[in-house]
């Protein structure tokens, strides 16, 4: 068959009406079922999401008689209100909550008490003259709790997750307790991309010979090697002692704040140093890595969902260029602390802990979605 009777052929088939109507027809159909499909995920995370804001409050309750409370810290600007919202009038509920601090960082865009939802405890917006990420450790006098719960404003949990964190950190005061669970790692190796020439330091001290490179595990791969020990800010417990300690005007503290405004990223890595390093100061008098303790302790929520996953808002969300400046930061803080290690006490690199899972706790989470993370039930 020649090309132009095959090319005629082809023609006349579009021509006959019915042919037309069924190509339409499976076209429409195949549509369909993609969209169909393709809005399950969407569903789900919007069951999932339900499930938190509609728990019933009274199984948050504890048989606890001290009645300790916590104060709430979040984070946030002007394109993550409606989120703010949502955190605000969800966290709020929760039985053990002193009072909520908004940490606004955004002087030319300032939010009013009336942008907030109307909730049973005290909320308080403590404007910041410059933004950075270091202004949620800003120490605050005003805070009158000795546990603070540091939220991003795009996470929810429910209460009776928060609560349960709250009855660990009492058994822990000293420690990082949270629910969002990482592994550093180091690799030593003779040069790293922060110093490719040695030089000499103040006072004598001698730059290593060998600086440490680290990797950086989220949360599925921490989950796979079984341990962890870095806890991050986007939902942990923490003494408000230590916001003294991060804001130090000397030292590593105030070295590594500069690093975190530098590149806009690592204050929970730096507040996980930090907090090791009171937690060594309090224990032991030597170096030696055995008689280390982990500074972290990891809480398994029932829900956990990170609505920075399902929009645009987000320093995490470019992953490549996240970590990044994860490593580096990593690097610069061993390097510091190699290099200044008469000055204050700090580990290298903070202790490591095992996950304990218990059956009737629900195990590992589940963690194959990576659009939404990993996803507990």
């Amino acid at each position: 068959m020649t090309q132009s009777k095959a090319v005629k052929r082809w023609f006349s088939f579009w021509r006959r009406p019915q042919n037309l109507t069924n190509h339409r027809q499976s076209i429409f159909s195949a549509l369909f079922l993609l969209f169909v499909i393709a809005s399950v995920p969407y569903f789900l995370a919007y069951e999932y999401y339900r499930s938190i804001l509609d728990e019933n409050i009274s199984s948050a309750l504890k048989n606890d008689t001290s009645l300790e409370k916590y104060t709430i810290v979040i984070l946030s600007q002007p394109r993550r209100l409606r989120t703010l919202r949502t955190v605000v009038g969800h966290y709020g509920r929760c039985p053990s909550v002193d009072s909520i601090v908004i940490v606004w960082g955004d002087t030319a865009n300032p939010i009013n008490r009336e942008d907030l939802p109307s909730i049973d405890v005290p909320v308080r917006i403590r404007t910041e003259a410059v933004d950075s990420l270091n202004n949620r450790f800003h120490y605050d006098p005003l805070i009158s709790t000795e546990a603070v719960l540091s939220l991003d404003d795009d996470t929810l949990m429910l209460c009776e997750d928060v609560e349960n964190g709250f009855e660990e950190w009492k058994l822990n005061r000293n420690c990082l307790v949270g629910f969002f669970p990482r592994l550093v790692v180091e690799n030593l190796t003779e040069k790293s991309f922060l110093e490719p020439q040695r030089r000499s330091w103040r006072r004598g001290r001698i730059a290593p010979k060998k600086n440490t490179s680290f990797q950086y595990f989220g949360e599925r791969e921490a989950y796979k090697r079984g341990e962890y020990n870095i806890m991050l800010t986007v939902s942990m417990f923490y003494n408000v002692a230590l916001m003294k300690e991060y804001w130090q005007p000397v030292g590593f503290p105030a070295a590594g704040r500069e690093v975190v405004d530098r590149l806009s990223n690592c204050e929970d890595i730096l507040m996980n140093y930090i907090a090791a390093g009171r937690l060594l100061s309090q224990k032991v008098d030597t170096l030696n890595s055995t008689a280390l303790e982990p500074a972290v302790k990891y809480v398994r929520p029932r829900r956990r969902l990170d609505l920075s996953k399902l929009t645009s808002v987000g320093i995490s969300h470019h992953a490549a260029a996240h970590l990044a400046k994860r490593k580096r930061c990593l690097s610069e803080f061993s390097q510091y602390i190699n290099t200044h290690r008469l000055v204050r006490k700090y580990p290298e690199l903070p202790v490591s802990d095992k996950f304990v899972w218990k059956r009737n706790a629900g195990g590992p989470p589940v963690c194959w979605l990576p659009f939404l993370g990993c996803i507990y039930l």
